[in-house]
């Protein structure tokens, strides 16, 4: 059981880590459709993390070395995700 409480603590942690770099993109993105589709993708993974959350009653915060690395990525390929 102590396994499986870990496995879903690191899940949560991505979960909230992805709701961030979702966030940081779609703020970035000029292009109305690809804006909107990121910031639903966000909210996708920001209720992930509340459901998990209920389960493991644990507070996380993002990976913020992940964040900015995929906000890096897209200001240097950004023609990736035009």
């Amino acid at each position: 059981e102590q396994s499986f409480l870990k496995e879903l603590i690191k899940e949560q942690k991505n979960e909230i880590t992805a709701h961030h770099i979702y966030k940081k993109l779609a703020q970035r993105i000029k292009s109305s459709e690809n804006k909107v589709i990121l910031q639903a993708i966000s909210v996708d993974e920001i209720k992930h993390y509340q459901k998990l959350k209920e389960i493991t009653e644990v507070e996380l915060r993002p990976d913020m070395l992940k964040v900015y690395f995929f906000y890096y990525l897209s200001c240097n390929y950004f023609f990736i995700l035009a």
